[in-house]
């Protein structure tokens, strides 16, 4: 589903008329693409390497903690305008697959 097509399933379950309700769901959309920047840096880097002087030790991209957060997030932010469960994020055009 296309970030459009959210934004106009989002805004027939809420009064456009509300402009508290209207910036909820613009939010929502903000954090949707926020969330698809960050997967697909996550999707090319899932693991970094990280040099300190002499040391060098790979951890998993912070992208995926952040993630987490906007995910989170984007829940809440559903509940909030009354929906039993969030609209599912897009399919993102560029995703690598599994992390596995």
């Amino acid at each position: 589903m296309s970030l459009s097509g959210i934004k106009n399933e989002l805004m027939t379950k809420i009064n456009p008329e509300s402009e508290i309700e209207v910036e909820k769901v613009n939010r929502y959309i903000s954090l949707v693409r926020l969330y698809q920047k960050l997967q697909r840096e996550a999707n090319k880097n899932p693991v970094i390497v990280v040099k300190n002087g002499a040391q060098e030790y790979v951890k998993t991209n912070p992208a995926l903690n952040d993630m987490n957060k906007i995910s989170t997030s984007l829940i809440a932010l559903g509940k909030d305008m009354g929906l039993a469960s969030a609209p599912p994020l897009p399919d993102d055009d560029n995703s690598g697959g599994d992390l596995t």
